[in-house]
């Protein structure tokens, strides 16, 4: 077997050391003994309360996904972190008389949240549990404590379903009367455990295949073997395969420690987070479990109390709690996810991390600690993400649709959301491959269930609270949850029986209120948020003062371009004529009768009334971007998608139908093989001279009446599409520049007070090779990059999603090139960029296609010098947010 390179395997902490330090510094710490193992390492150092253990490096983790076993140096090392357990706490591991207990827990260098194992008790058997029972004085708590670890082993290392378990404790618990809750698992006599629940559970051990290990040596190599493996269970794989940034190889840490009980009297367990991980609000917020142990709070499988009734029970545990609480967020400067035990009214702390939290939290706690004093603005805006930009845009039902509530949660994340019930991963994962909306609904969520989570549009649960498994997972990925239910979850019968009796069935359609806390019967109108939040707001403008890149927005109706200007959009990259036709009936019909009539007259008779509608509508979107550029792209798709199919046509003439047999001839004129290459952009305006002046025509005279009659500035600019030549753009502009001297004199306007911006874009790569010759007509470019990724790699991006799956899967390609820019066609940008500005050096370049709001090509943009990106809706709070983080990773 090979060696592994790492010298040391092993470092301990408590009782006066904290040997992880001497590895030079937190970062290095994280690397080599994982999140959980450098939090420890910190809390010894600092001379709190931390039961005394070892952490085994995360290069073992990497040596045993290599090789399949543990490095056999490990066992000598492991050896001695016991003995230095050993020597602090003053027991021994596997004596009848003084017996020491310990957990055996995971350890990432990014948190992954419940993704790994965790073994408690471990070091019980029939004589060590006698002499625990004797050292405590408390032979029910030995027991129990006997039971749990039975429990625990078997699911996580003996991979045993845990419902098998858990069916024999309900059938014990009903032999001697007990509710079957698991509120009530410790409430079973230490008779009935060692009578009849031990011999239930060694039984069903053999039954599955297995030898229960009799020695207590054996359970922790058994068990730290156990811990490495989870790495690559499947939820664990999942949730790294939606964060990249998190590798494969990395592998866990194990930790060692010795246990403290929260399941003696006096004592329990909880987790703190120093802040409301929901609002942000600068409030502690505790989920503590008298008599419990941790894992029981982590999951929401049993019922919790919050500070106040914690204060009341413990008073001084509490204030202590708090006290470090906040301590350590000011030490660390954020807000801190904090693990802990109390054991004989003894606060004992068994881990420390940054805390998971909603977005609208996180926007919160990031500016208030601006406010505190405890990070700057630059480190604000880096510590949020796109993502939770998005999140903060979460919708909410119509307040005033009638709606049809059918239950209440105790419990949730943010936000609304319509979709079917399901009641396992596996549906989950199928019904959200066919596009559809699963609402994954559990009994309780564990992090088996991730699978189908991480897939799933809401989640619904019948246990739970704010800190439970489900609530964290929902809250840090943005997903809708209702937790804790007025309800029981059947899942083996698929269906959810509320309290008053109505049932609810597997694909059934909900909507989860989590603003509300309620459960809606049926698919609810959803509306989109009002807007940003106040620190949202503030933290933007942060990203902007820091910024270079502009952010400006796609939007084609009014009231998307009052939605961008609200989320702080600088005016508008692209306002497409072609979306403002085809989304009117009328219109639609307007245009297709100009294109199919033969006489020049009613041509212009058609075009006139087209001309007076889109006057009006870019009017009314000049007035809302007052004192901001409104890019106007001309007419740029294909004939055809004004005018009936042609098949349709012949079906009716074939079936008798009323069609005339010339509409169908001159509709197959207008027909081509490959029209998104064919007759579109300006080719149209070449053809059709007069679809050009009408749309100069109504733009400029938009622009005029706004000026002369509600004296507003306004910024029109005319972009010409899909151009390859100089020559194309010098074949319009005449046509642009006559209409704009017309409405000049006829407005008695000065080129000053009503500009004649006529810009290009680059959406093909002979645009980007000429840009120094379309630089000496164009005003400003934009890149079209959806459509320069089309004609650069020949891809359809209607048409190649299920190639390009495969390529990524053959490892052909890294990235869908319709979301991130490839590097084949940033080269073709720097190219247009150097050329253009080679000619121009003021020459205004911007992003128009939907790579705008990718973090990653926003980064490209501000990298090779644009002026702007415009991405539609929500995409501009993004692009604020990334372009400020861009230039501050300049700094």
């Amino acid at each position: 077997m090979a060696a592994i390179s790492q010298a040391r395997l092993v470092y301990r902490f408590g009782g006066g050391l904290s040997e992880g330090y001497s590895l030079g510094g937190t970062t290095k710490m994280a690397e080599v003994l994982g999140g959980k193992g450098k939090s420890l390492q910190e809390y010894a150092h600092q001379g709190l309360n931390v039961p005394p253990g070892f952490t085994i490096t995360t290069d073992v983790g990497s040596y045993w996904l290599k090789q399949g076993q543990v490095p056999a140096e490990l066992a000598a090392d492991v050896s001695f972190g016991m003995t230095h357990i050993e020597g602090i706490t003053q027991r021994n591991f596997g004596s009848v008389e003084n017996p020491l207990l310990v957990s055996v827990r995971s350890g990432g260098r990014v948190s992954m949240p419940g993704m790994m194992d965790t073994v408690l008790n471990l070091g019980l058997t029939e004589e060590t549990v006698e002499g625990l029972a004797t050292m405590f004085k408390n032979r029910p708590f030995a027991f129990d404590s006997y039971r749990r670890f039975v429990e625990s082993f078997g699911k996580v290392v003996l991979e045993i379903d845990g419902k098998l378990f858990r069916g024999q404790l309900d059938l014990v618990k009903a032999d001697e009367g007990i509710r079957i809750h698991p509120d009530t698992d410790g409430k079973l006599p230490a008779e009935a455990i060692e009578s009849q629940l031990l011999p239930a559970f060694f039984e069903l051990v053999t039954s599955q295949g297995h030898q229960f290990p009799v020695t207590p040596q054996q359970q922790l190599d058994q068990a730290i073997e156990a811990v490495f493996r989870s790495w690559m269970s499947e939820k664990a794989i999942t949730y790294r395969a939606l964060r990249p940034e998190i590798k494969d190889d990395w592998g866990t840490a194990v930790n060692v420690q010795a246990m403290v009980y929260g399941n003696l009297p006096n004592s329990g367990t909880g987790v703190m987070m120093t802040r409301n991980d929901t609002t942000g609000a600068n409030r502690p917020v505790i989920s503590f479990r008298e008599g419990g142990q941790g894992e029981e709070v982590v999951s929401g499988s049993h019922s919790t109390v919050y500070l106040p009734q914690f204060r009341k029970k413990m008073p001084s545990a509490a204030a202590e709690v708090v006290r470090v609480g906040k301590e350590q967020e000011i030490r660390g400067k954020n807000m801190q996810d904090m693990e802990f035990t109390v054991e004989g009214g003894r606060v004992w702390w068994l881990q420390m991390r940054d805390g998971k939290r909603t977005a609208r939290a996180a926007v919160k706690i990031a500016v208030d600690m601006v406010k505190d004093g405890l990070i700057t603005k630059e480190e604000a805006v880096q510590r949020i993400t796109p993502e939770q930009i998005l999140q903060l845009l979460a919708a909410r039902v119509d307040p005033d649709a009638e709606v049809e509530i059918i239950g209440k949660a105790a419990a949730s994340s943010l936000g609304a959301v319509c979709g079917q019930l399901v009641f396992n991963s596996k549906d989950s994962i199928a019904l959200a491959a066919k596009g559809g909306k699963p609402i994954l609904t559990r009994v309780e969520t564990s992090t088996d269930d991730y699978p189908g989570m991480a897939p799933a549009s809401g989640i619904l649960t019948q246990e739970g609270s704010e800190g439970c498994h489900a609530a964290i997972v929902c809250k840090s990925e943005g997903k809708v949850g209702l937790f804790s239910i007025n309800g029981t979850v059947d899942e083996a019968n698929e269906q959810v029986i509320l309290d008053d009796g109505t049932i609810l069935k597997k694909g059934d359609w909900v909507t989860l209120d989590a603003n509300n806390k309620v459960l809606i019967k049926g698919e609810a109108p959803l509306v989109p948020p009002k807007g940003l939040t106040p620190s949202a707001r503030t933290l933007l403008s942060w990203a902007d003062k820091f910024a270079r890149l502009k952010v400006r927005t796609n939007a084609d109706t009014p009231e998307q371009m009052e939605y961008a200007r609200k989320l702080g959009a600088k005016g508008v990259g692209l306002k497409r004529i072609e979306h403002w036709i085809q989304e009117d009936a009328e219109l639609r019909q307007l245009f297709k009768e100009y294109i199919l009539l033969k006489t020049p007259q009613a041509k212009a008779r058609r075009l006139l009334t087209i001309r007076r509608k889109l006057k009006k509508n870019i009017k009314d979107e000049l007035r809302i971007m007052k004192g901001k550029p409104v890019v106007i792209r001309l007419l740029d798709p294909p004939i055809h998608e004004f005018l009936p199919r042609p098949e349709a046509l012949y079906e009716q003439l074939l079936s008798g139908r009323r069609t005339r047999r010339d509409l169908l001839d001159r509709v197959k004129k207008f027909s081509e093989g490959n029209p998104m290459l064919g007759h579109r952009g300006v080719r149209l305006g070449i053809t059709n001279p007069e679809l050009t002046r009408m749309q100069a025509g109504a733009i400029y005279e938009a622009a005029a009446e706004l000026i002369k009659e509600e004296n507003i500035r306004v910024m029109p600019e005319i972009m010409i599409p899909v151009v390859s030549l100089k020559s194309e753009i010098e074949d319009q502009q005449p046509l642009i520049e006559e209409e704009y001297r017309k409405v000049l004199d006829q407005f008695g306007l000065t080129p000053r007070r009503l500009k004649g911006i006529v810009g290009t874009m680059i959406e093909l790569p002979a645009a980007a090779l000429a840009a120094d010759q379309l630089a000496e007509v164009a005003r400003f470019f934009s890149f079209g990059t959806n459509d320069l990724t089309q004609t650069t790699f020949g891809f359809s991006r209607d048409d190649v999603a299920k190639l390009l799956a495969l390529y990524r899967e053959k490892g052909l390609i890294d990235r869908d090139p319709f979301e991130t820019l490839m590097p084949e066609v940033e080269r073709l940008m720097e190219i247009a960029i150097e050329l253009g500005r080679g000619v121009n050096p003021d020459l205004e370049i911007g992003i128009c296609g939907e790579h705008g709001r990718d973090p990653a090509s926003i980064r490209i943009a501000h990298r090779i010098g644009l002026d702007y990106v415009s991405p539609s809706r929500e995409g501009v709070a993004v692009a604020r947010l990334v372009a400020g983080q861009a230039a501050l990773e300049d700094m």
